[in-house]
Order: structure tokens, then C-alpha cells, then sequence
């Protein structure tokens, strides 16, 4: 069978913090399972490629990095990935808002996943969004599809979305 995590290197026994350790482990990879629609087996995998520690958290730095290490480098899209995984808009992403983000995207519906999008535009949180944030699903839309953002296109959008 699979090796504890709990167990050490040398075959002596695991220690009592980390016997404790692997039962907040498997815990909370049973409390995911319940709540998202991934497989314990799936967050499991999930968390030995976030470094094993449930209550690990990332910063956006090391969001951009990840993200720059499969060729998204944009920061506004940076910004925009990391408000939809910050749910709660700490500055940093953790293990269960990383599980979560990433249940809607693979397993999600299709509501779920517009409310994820939602989140990913909407930078202040206010569940609105205002003409900054238009502003940048244009751009993001620009970018995606190779164009680049110049001073015709500032135009065009500040007279669409002048406020009358």
C-alpha cells in the first residue's frame, strides 16, 4: 500500500505532530472532496504539486510565476486570474481556494463558471462592474486575440463608456 506521509525517511516511527499532522491532511482532503467535485485521489495529487501543506498560501508574485512558467505574463491578466482565486481577498491564494477555483474550472457548470469569470473582472470586489473594469475585459479580449492595445482603441472604448 501507499506510504504514510506521517512516516520518516529512516523506517523509526512517526512522531506524535506528525501523525497529527497527516490526520489534518487527510481531513481536509476529505472535507474538499465533500465540497468540490474532485476525487480524494485528484486533491491529493493536487496537493503533492502545492507542496503537501494544506494550510500552504501563495502570494500573487508567486501566482505571476506560475502562471508566466506556462506563458501568461500579462499583468493585467495576472491580476485578474488571482482575484477569481483569492476568494477572499487576502493577497494570498491557499490551498482551499486554490481546490475550489479549480473544481469550477474543470468540473464546474456552466453558471459556476461565469460567476468564477465574474470574480476574475470584478477586481474590487463590489460584485459591480465599473468603467476601469470594462475597461480591462476589453483589453484582456485584445490581448487574447493578438491585438495590441493602442491609443485608436483607448478612444473607441472611452467613447462607449463615457457615463452620460
Amino acid at each position: 500500500g501507499r506510504r504514510s506521509r506521517a512516516g520518516t525517511r529512516s523506517g523509526a516511527p512517526p512522531t506524535a505532530f506528525a501523525v497529527k499532522q497527516e490526520l489534518l491532511v487527510r481531513n481536509e482532503v476529505a472535507r474538499l472532496a465533500q465540497e468540490t467535485r474532485f476525487s480524494k485521489a485528484e486533491i491529493e495529487t493536487l496537493l503533492e504539486q502545492w507542496g503537501g501543506a494544506v494550510d500552504g498560501q501563495i502570494t500573487k508574485e508567486q501566482f505571476a510565476a506560475g502562471l508566466a512558467e506556462i506563458g501568461v505574463d500579462d499583468e493585467l491578466v495576472v491580476e485578474q486570474q488571482f482575484a477569481a482565486f483569492d476568494d477572499d481577498r487576502s493577497g494570498t491564494v491557499d490551498f482551499r481556494e486554490y481546490i475550489r477555483a479549480m473544481s469550477v474550472l474543470k468540473h464546474g457548470t456552466q453558471e459556476e463558471r461565469l460567476e468564477l469569470i465574474f470574480k476574475s473582472y470584478d477586481l474590487d470586489g463590489s460584485g459591480t462592474l465599473d468603467r476601469d473594469e470594462v475597461y480591462a475585459i476589453y483589453r484582456t479580449a485584445l490581448l487574447y486575440n493578438g491585438d495590441n492595445v493602442d491609443a485608436a482603441h483607448d478612444t473607441i472604448l472611452q467613447e462607449v463608456l463615457v457615463v452620460q
